[in-house]
């Protein structure tokens, strides 16, 4: 089974990401981690203190990306 993991990839505008994982959860569960490696130099500096369920509900899967990410960036400036 293909490990989970991401990459970033030449962009010349803005920062463009493959994610990829054994589930839909799991490789956006790395696209997250993307977006955190893009906020922050170093992943180790950031130590999960809080868990949290996240449902949502999109007509297609870059839908369900988008809402996704933004309820996370939602969660992780509180």
């Amino acid at each position: 089974m293909k490990k989970a993991g991401f990459e970033f990839r030449e962009h010349t505008a803005d920062v463009q990401v493959r994610s990829w994982g054994p589930s839909l959860e799991e490789a956006f569960s790395q696209t997250a981690y993307s977006l955190m490696a893009t906020i922050t130099p170093d992943l180790k500096k950031i130590t999960p203190k809080i868990e949290k369920k996240i449902t949502i509900k999109a007509e297609d899967k870059e839908a369900l990306l988008f809402d996704f990410l933004s309820e996370f960036l939602y969660i992780f400036d509180r």
